[in-house]
């Protein structure tokens, strides 16, 4: 930073600093004896900058000068708002890190305990008492019909709509029928929960989560009905939303692999095929469908 020299008055030495600063000059005023000394910040702008001060002080009521007093404010708001939004964008890596896990992620984790509670508690899905009962997308019932005092009935009507019980809409996803499911599915919940609750935050994360676990869970509900389970729809929705978005909001900051990409478009036709038994896959087609439509909606609104 060098001096380049004195304005008498400080009302004059500010409408100066604004005119240079129309001019891309950055200066910085400080009071002394005779006046207030300019100093330039970039020495590349030392030689225009003592120009444009010399024909300052021949006559610093020129129209031009005062007429750079707005165009300074506005630029200067324009700065302000860039600053604040990049902010916004930064993540301070340091101080999540140095969080413990819990905090950095807790409807992750959730999601996961929830499971493992979930599923070994109901033996795999093989106990429909108590706990696939409370979870499932309608309850289940046992009756006298012809086949016998322990006949087990679905309930015609779907308890997660018809009965109030709305919690049904999102339970199944926390039941899995072996272990290989439920671990396949916490591993991809746990990666893309990792990268997407640190960086939109949990009560979004938690949205996201609603909004492709309940659209999953009605379209295999009336696909095949109740007897399904698992966090595979969820699944496809983050991965969907991270695809999405990553390639349409650079500044997201998160962009799948290639090899992830195809992975899943892989895994997704080849359930389709039947050739690994019996899949969800209309809750996996609705979930990604749902995390790509989040994740296209959201790049969109932040362009605007």
């Amino acid at each position: 930073m060098r001096r380049i020299g004195t304005v008498p008055d400080e009302q004059e030495a500010q409408t100066f600093r604004d005119y240079l600063l129309t001019l891309d000059i950055k200066v910085q005023l400080d009071r002394g004896d005779k006046g207030w000394a300019v100093w330039v910040y970039d020495e590349d702008h030392l030689d225009q900058a003592r120009q444009e001060l010399a024909t300052f002080l021949e006559n610093p009521q020129d129209d031009r000068y005062h007429s750079a007093v707005d165009v300074a404010r506005r630029k200067r708001e324009e700065e302000l708002a860039e600053d604040l939004a990049a902010q916004k964008r930064t993540i301070d890596l340091r101080r999540k890190w140095d969080r413990p896990l819990y905090l950095r992620m807790p409807v992750t984790l959730l999601l996961i305990l929830g499971s493992i509670i979930a599923t070994v508690g109901s033996e795999f899905g093989r106990e429909l008492e108590p706990v696939r009962n409370a979870l499932t997308f309608t309850r289940i019932f046992e009756g006298d019909s012809n086949g016998g005092p322990d006949y087990i009935m679905w309930a015609r009507k779907p308890s997660a709509i018809y009965g109030w019980q709305f919690w049904r809409l999102v339970t199944p996803i926390f039941l899995h029928f072996s272990p290989l499911h439920l671990i396949m599915n916490m591993y991809w919940t746990y990666l893309f929960g990792s990268w997407l609750e640190q960086r939109i935050g949990s009560w979004r994360f938690a949205l996201l989560i609603l909004l492709t676990a309940i659209p999953s869970n009605i379209g295999q509900f009336y696909e095949s009905g109740p007897q399904f389970g698992g966090m595979s729809g969820v699944g496809f929705g983050l991965f969907g939303y991270l695809w999405v978005r990553g390639r349409m909001d650079p500044q997201f900051g998160i962009w799948l692999p290639r090899t992830t990409v195809t992975f899943f478009l892989v895994w997704l036709f080849l359930c389709m095929t039947g050739l690994v038994g019996p899949v969800a896959n209309v809750a996996h087609v609705v979930g990604l469908i749902s995390g790509m439509a989040a994740g296209g909606a959201v790049a969109w609104f932040k362009r605007r």
